[in-house]
């Protein structure tokens, strides 16, 4: 005669008795979530490698930048060579003397800052753009504070800026002595103003190869 057992409940994530469980669906779904989250924010939250190329922080980074001279070549296009790009992305420069320095290309900066990125500098800095419509410094929302002497540099192709603060977020601090030239390029300016820029040091323009020394927009 064919008995029958008394029926038991089974729990999500529980087993019948000689069985081993299975981990519950919904953890392993929660578990691959937070796995892909945390490689998701570990990609976008980035330094880059500190070798005196370009050095860029986005994602939130703070990155030092311990390096006295950044280059770019000219075949690199439109980039900055050192840049803090995104909100709470901040690239700190820490040598005495920094040198940033681009070869060449087109719509090509030095120094820079967008979204709502931070540049700081503990020293001096020179920076130059040898690319047309170039920038020695340009900053799309952002904040750069220099506490040494800045001196931005436009040379070899045309048009552009020694200093540009394209958006009305911009702010520039320099607590040094600040000197923008251009070195003979035609067609472009001292300092392009959209923003806030102070200067606490003497600061010295070369008008004579300028189209405009200063221009607030």
């Amino acid at each position: 005669m064919p008995t029958f057992s008394t029926p038991r409940s089974i729990s999500r994530g529980s087993a019948p008795q000689g069985q081993t469980a299975s981990p519950p669906f919904t953890m392993v779904k929660l578990t691959l979530a937070m796995a892909l989250l945390a490689s998701t924010l570990a990609a976008q939250a980035a330094c880059s490698v500190d070798d005196g190329r370009q050095f860029l922080a986005d994602g939130g980074s703070t990155c030092p930048a311990t390096q006295n001279a950044y280059t770019l070549s000219a075949n690199n296009g439109s980039a900055t060579v050192v840049m803090a790009q995104g909100a709470a992305s901040v690239v700190n420069l820490t040598a005495a003397n920094v040198n940033a320095l681009y070869a060449g290309g087109g719509n090509s900066y030095g120094i820079g800052v967008t979204g709502g990125g931070t540049l700081n500098a503990t020293g001096n800095v020179t920076t130059e753009s040898r690319g047309t419509n170039g920038r020695g410094v340009y900053m799309t929302d952002g904040k750069i504070e220099i506490t040494g002497n800045l001196h931005a540099i436009r040379t070899v192709r045309t048009q552009g800026a020694a200093i540009e603060l394209a958006s009305s977020d911009s702010n520039l601090i320099v607590r040094g002595t600040t000197k923008m030239e251009t070195a003979g390029v035609t067609g472009s300016d001292g300092l392009r103003n959209n923003g806030i820029a102070s200067f606490t040091g003497a600061v010295a323009i070369d008008t004579a190869n300028y189209t405009n020394s200063i221009r607030n927009t």
